[in-house]
């Protein structure tokens, strides 16, 4: 073997003149044929030979060898190890390797090989890559092989290699070594050590410092330079199969090639550029993970390196003006930039996913709806129509047109090659020379669901006291922002600090990066990078502990102006020099704005009263355009109503008249409705309302209840989901007008009587008869007319004295229809008295009448006034100190019964019917019972429980609640029901149907990390922020013997304490919610570790509210189950990170970041499309509103959409308790009168007179 290498070896001298021979063409396909075999036998397992000699031969042949010959040779040394230090001249033998597969001597530098292909170029650098991590436990020889070797060849290739992969693997060891200088103390410390060569390196390759020109022409073959053993070409790289295996001699194929056959490099140079972005992100973690105070100091140099990648013109050095950062570079840079956040501690880390799908929905850049947009762009760019087909344009060539005109010919790189590098400043000129209809020569360059290129596995988060950090509480904390009053622009006033520089924490500087999304947004032309920020920056600002303290406060300052007055169509439009893709209109682009300006509504602590109104002004401005912006507008105000309480004040009556304007189907009628619906709530913000500004409240509901009944009765254009939003927003439009009049004053309500009954009417017109759903808000108008009484009575112990006694009578009742309510008068044992029982739609109403023509009894009794007093203590709101009569009472009661008058019983007699004798021990019991009970008050004060405060009732209350209300006129006397058991039942069937309309909501907390079912519902406590969430939802409810008092406990158990002792429940004059809260139930690892007690409650709720402390996503389905249909989670604003924790932190608490899950096919419902920011103390109050509504819509989808309509073809529609208790009085009403003999008129065939309807309804008119 060895003669043989000598002979090879011999072959292959460059000598000119052999002393012997000259060679032939047959003697080189010999020693071809030889040097392939003894090439497989090196390959061979259990080779022995001198591997070092043949080595040195096939590098002195690396000239000749093809690729195959040359992986061979790299794998070899590779596996064999023949450059490790274990070899005397290893460093010798590594450069050798570099200079024959990739670089060559020339003087003082090292120029890339033109005849190394691409592939042999990687496998060069893989080389290397291996043994830098072979030698990582031995920095000596790793430190001179970096020296030596790597860094000479990355300052000499990195910036002119053009091939995509070789720059792939040269630019992850560059990174490599990176780490290596980082993780050396010393090296960190210099100012020009290696870890800062290779970042100028980089940011040198990023920026693209060699022309595309240049780039393009590197990579193509020329002839070597011919030798003295040229005929050993056959073993050339450019042999066209050169395998050793498969050689075959063959004619020498290395002569110059002319230029007609050169084609040039077609990778992409600006893939590079955005590789070593790459290499730079992943250097900046590499600081982050190490955390220390060096290291941290070196990321934020690479994050303003980055930062003047993605905005030169404000960044950068003008130094080099023609070098122009490509489009695709800085989008590689943006990517990264957008998805930084801070966590609890202000520790910074960065994420991967983030959701955009709803403002990237709004801007089509979901991956089909992108597809179809480049093909218009396209089919715009070559003057073909965009519905006319390839095919059809194929075929119109093939009859004669030019085929470079077609759209086969030209690619969207052909489209993009010339343009994409183009500066800012002379795109910006060519676009406005371009036509309205211009299309962007940018190429797509995001979609959604993202690819993203970057993976740093666990370097994405700072740690410890020395991690990078957002915000210095220390040294920032006396630090403020003010108005200049002659620019009226903001500016940081720095305050003086004497800490030591090295007891300092590392911030980065955020408000270095929101001063450049400032500048992108104001200046940026290009398509990609501004969409891209308006769809991530709402997610990164709800980061709040990101961009934190005064100077990026000064910088939301900015976007705050500069978001206000671009969108408010001032001196500047926003993005107006923006030329946008085909179909997509700049009415769209800025509803994702103004979600980006919603945002800023939790940073409001930041806004002065001025800025605020700015803010609402802003969004009432967008009210303008229903089409597009008035969604995200509404949805903003609505969070407005709870957060810029002052600012909404203000603009209410504005908001209102133009809500009024907008003409909007039923998807936007129902944010209208909800809106509105919510701001009744508070009374604070209408406080300033006028006459007229609740008639524009009542009149926009109206309008939605007269075009839901213009519609065709028996239309089929509405089906499914269409029809459930037509239905909700229906229901939606009268629940507005019961809960703003509820929310006038009492003696104000009657005056707006007139106008609504006769809107109202207006809108039956062309019907028969009036709607059940208008009977039911007319009898809610004359309920609450005159009184704010609970609709549901509230027995008391005075009530059971009166209507029981102490022994058993037999009691009589009577009942009679009257209108559209029954009225019952029954006996009670107490002869005087009667209890007299009103059943209507919307309430029930029941007295006790005493009849005091009673001749030769004295007036009532001490007790009976102490009895008659603790009834009504509350309702009168009296103070603790008991009125000096009871006070009297209590001291002058007698040790024995006074004596009757002859022939008369004692006037406390005839409460119970006993006799005169002395009281019993029972009685005697209940004495002393109601003598504590009086001293209890004595201590005690209760506050009113009524939902409108004190009580008061009009007597006109009593009149109307006893009239023949609505049916006035000669509609006969009242109707008798009968006492037979039928007609008994349909009153019991009256009295089981609930008043107001019930709700059941679960309440889920997910404590950190966890994410299966079984783990959230083992649950039995949460963290202090959900209990205060959960603790303002409603009141406490004991739950064992809740039934007794009409409590709807939604399936709970209320007698044995099955499901816990306790509920939460709140409840207004229409609706009532119980939440079923999984840490109130009881949890059983032993007996139900499945948790399946609380899942059969829990999981049958449409709405569940997920208190998400887990740190992850919720999955819309970890409860899964058929009555999963809306999920709102609730989430801190930021993660709580890592434990680490120092003085002054902010509360993690002070703001929630609330979002909404929907069931797949479900329409979007409430104002969280995006997701909304909201304070701890709003929270309770916002999310229990938004839970009412999506129940109310989840109950209609369900009968629309879901099981029941399923079955069949017939639509079917939701009624409120309220509606069906209407129809269980009329269907009891036309049983009777069938049962008479007596049916009722129909009078399909006549149109409502409008007039006498309108009359029979005003009962202002009599009262």
């Amino acid at each position: 073997m060895g003669a043989l290498l000598t002979t090879l070896a011999y072959l292959d001298s460059e000598d000119e003149q052999p002393p012997r021979f000259t060679p032939r063409a047959s003697v080189l396909t010999a020693f071809a044929l030889l040097l392939r075999t003894i090439v497989k036998a090196w390959h061979a397992p259990g080779y022995s030979g001198p591997s070092g000699r043949l080595f040195t031969l096939l590098i002195s042949l690396a000239p000749h060898l093809s690729d195959t010959y040359a992986f061979a040779v790299l794998e070899q040394c590779d596996i064999n190890g023949l450059c490790l230090p274990s070899h005397p001249e290893w460093l010798a033998r590594i450069q050798e390797v570099v200079e024959a597969f990739y670089v060559v001597a020339s003087g003082s530098s090292r120029l890339s090989r033109r005849s190394a292909s691409p592939a042999t170029r990687r496998r060069t650098i893989q080389l290397l890559a291996s043994l830098h991590d072979h030698l990582r436990l031995f920095p000596t020889a790793r430190e001179t092989l970096v020296g030596t070797v790597i860094m000479p060849l990355l300052e000499a290739t990195c910036e002119t290699e053009t091939d995509v992969s070789v720059a792939d693997v040269l630019i992850k060891l560059l990174a490599e070594v990176g780490r290596d200088a980082l993780a050396d103390d010393e090296d960190a410390e210099e100012e020009s050590g290696t870890f800062d060569r290779l970042r100028l390196l980089l940011v040198r390759v990023a920026k693209g410092s060699v022309k595309p020109g240049d780039r393009f022409s590197s990579s193509v073959p020329t002839t070597p330079k011919p030798k003295a053993g040229a005929a050993l070409s056959s073993l050339s790289r450019y042999h066209k199969d050169s395998s050793p295996l498969t050689m075959r001699s063959s004619p020498s194929i290395s002569a110059p090639v002319s230029s007609s056959q050169q084609l040039p490099d077609t990778s992409d140079s600006r893939d590079v550029c955005a590789i070593a972005v790459l290499a730079l992100t992943s250097l900046f973690h590499a600081c982050l993970a190490h955390s220390t105070r060096q290291a941290s100091e070196k990321a934020v140099v690479v994050f303003r390196d980055l930062l003047a990648l993605l905005v030169p013109s404000l960044f950068a050095n003008t130094d080099s003006p023609d070098n122009v950062i490509s489009v695709r570079t800085r989008f590689a840079v943006l990517q990264w930039l957008v998805r930084l956040r801070a966590d609890a501690a202000h520790r910074i880390y960065w994420v991967k996913d983030v959701d955009i799908s709803g403002p990237a929905a709004i801007l089509r850049r979901q991956a089909d709806v992108a597809s179809e947009a480049v093909t218009e762009a396209l089919s715009a760019a070559v003057g073909r129509p965009a519905e006319e087909s390839p095919s059809e344009a194929r075929g119109r060539t093939a009859r004669g047109q030019p085929s470079e005109r077609t759209g086969r010919n030209l690619s969207g790189s052909r489209l993009r090659l010339g343009s994409e590098e183009r500066s800012p400043s002379r795109a910006s000129a060519s676009r406005s020379r371009a036509p309205t209809g211009a299309v962007s020569s940018t190429p797509t360059l995001w979609t959604v669901p993202e690819a993203l290129p970057f993976d740093f596995g666990s370097e994405v988060a700072s740690i410890g006291g020395d991690g990078l950090a957002s915000f210095d509480h220390n040294r920032m904390r006396d630090w403020t922002e003010e108005e200049d009053p002659g620019t009226g622009l903001m500016k940081v006033k720095e305050a003086e600090d004497p800490s030591a520089p090295e007891d300092l924490m590392v911030v980065l500087p955020v408000s270095e990066y929101l001063k450049a999304i400032n500048h992108l947004l104001q200046h940026e032309p290009e398509w990609e990078l501004v969409s891209y920020i308006l769809c991530h920056l709402p997610e990164q600002l709800s980061n709040k502990h990101f961009a934190c303290g005064p100077r990026a406060a000064q910088q939301l300052h900015g976007l705050r102006q500069l978001l206000c007055g671009g969108l408010r169509g001032g001196e500047r439009v926003f993005l107006a020099d923006v030329v946008l893709p085909p179909g997509l209109k700049r009415a769209e682009v800025h509803a994702v704005a103004y979600q980006c300006l919603s945002t800023l509504i939790a940073y409001r602590s930041l806004f002065n009263k001025q800025h605020q109104d700015d803010l609402v002004d802003t969004f009432m401005y967008g009210l303008g355009n229903p089409r597009d912006t008035a969604k995200p507008c509404i949805h903003a105000l609505a969070m407005a109503a709870f957060e810029l309480r002052p600012s909404m004040t203000k603009h209410l009556a504005e908001i209102v008249r133009h809500l009024q304007k907008i003409i909007s189907s039923a998807t936007l009628g129902v944010h209208i409705l909800e809106l509105i619906a919510g701001v009744g709530q508070q009374p604070g913000l209408y406080a300033n309302f006028t006459e007229i500004d609740f008639q524009t409240v009542f009149g926009i509901a109206l309008k939605y209840i007269q075009a839901h009944n213009e519609r065709p009765p028996d239309s089929e254009a509405e089906e499914g989901i269409e029809y459930a939003f037509s239905q909700y927003v229906f229901l939606l439009a009268y629940y507005v007008i019961a809960a703003w009049y509820m929310a006038l004053r009492l003696t104000e309500r009657p005056k707006y009587v007139p106008f609504l009954t006769r809107r109202l009417i207006q809108a039956n017109e062309g019907k028969p008869e009036i709607d059940e759903p208008t009977e039911v808000c007319f009898d809610m108008i004359a309920r609450y007319a005159y009184s704010n009484a609970d609709p549901r009575p509230r027995l008391s112990a005075f009530d059971k004295m009166i209507t029981t006694g102490r022994t058993a009578t037999t009691s009589s009742s009577k009942t009679w229809i009257v209108g559209h309510a029954t009225v019952t008068v029954k006996s009670t044992p107490a002869p005087a008295w009667v209890e007299v029982t009103i059943r209507r739609a919307s309430g029930v109403v029941k007295m006790l009448w005493e009849l005091q023509n009673i001749s030769g009894v004295h007036a009532t009794s001490d007790v009976d006034s102490i009895a008659m007093y603790l009834r009504h203590r509350e309702t009168a709101q009296v103070s603790p100190r008991l009125p000096s009569i009871i006070n009297e009472a209590l001291s002058s009661l007698p040790s024995s019964p006074r004596q009757p008058h002859l022939g008369h019983r004692a006037r406390s007699q005839s409460f119970s019917g006993t006799s005169s004798s002395p009281l019993s021990p029972e009685a005697t019991i209940e004495e002393n019972t109601v003598l504590a009970a009086v001293n209890s008050a004595a201590t005690i004060s209760a506050q009113p429980t009524l939902e409108s405060g004190v009580l008061a009732v009009d007597p006109s209350f009593f009149t109307l609640q006893l009239s023949s209300f609505p049916e006035f006129g000669p509609g006969g006397p009242p109707l008798l029901v009968p006492s037979d058991p039928g007609s008994q039942r349909g009153i019991t069937a009256l009295d089981r149907l609930p008043i107001v309309d019930f709700h059941k909501i679960g309440i889920l907390y997910a404590a950190p990390g966890q994410r299966s079912e079984q783990e959230i519902l083992s649950n039995t406590h949460g963290s202090k922020a959900y209990i205060e969430f959960i603790s303002s939802l409603g009141h406490l409810v004991r739950l064992k013997g809740s039934r007794e008092l009409d409590i709807y406990a939604g399936g709970l158990d209320q007698e044995n304490d099955i499901d816990g002792r306790w509920t939460y429940l709140w409840d207004d004059d229409i609706a009532q919610i119980v939440f079923h809260v999984a840490t109130l139930m009881p949890t059983s690892p032993e007996t139900d570790p499945q948790a399946t007690l609380k899942k059969r409650h829990i999981g049958n709720d449409f709405v569940k509210v997920v208190f998400n402390d887990s740190g992850a996503e919720f999955a819309f389905d970890t409860l899964p189950g058929d009555f999963n249909f809306v999920n709102i989670i609730i989430q801190p604003h930021t993660p709580a990170g890592n434990p680490w924790s120092g003085p002054g932190m902010t509360n993690n608490a002070e703001f929630f970041k609330v979002s909404m899950q929907c069931r797949t096919g479900m329409p979007e419902v409430g104002p969280l499309g995006a997701f909304k920011m909201v304070t701890g103390s709003s929270l309770p109050a916002f999310v229990r509103q938004l839970s009412l509504h999506s129940n109310i819509f989840a109950q209609i989808y369900l009968a629309s959409v879901g099981f029941e309509a399923r079955q069949g073809t017939q639509k079917l529609e939701y009624s409120s308790n309220w509606r069906k208790r209407l129809q269980q009085i009329k269907l009891l009403k036309s049983r009777i009168l069938q049962a008479q003999g007596t049916a009722l008129v129909n009078s399909a065939a006549a149109p409502l007179d409008l007039d006498a309807a309108e009359a029979s309804r005003m009962f202002t008119a009599w009262l």
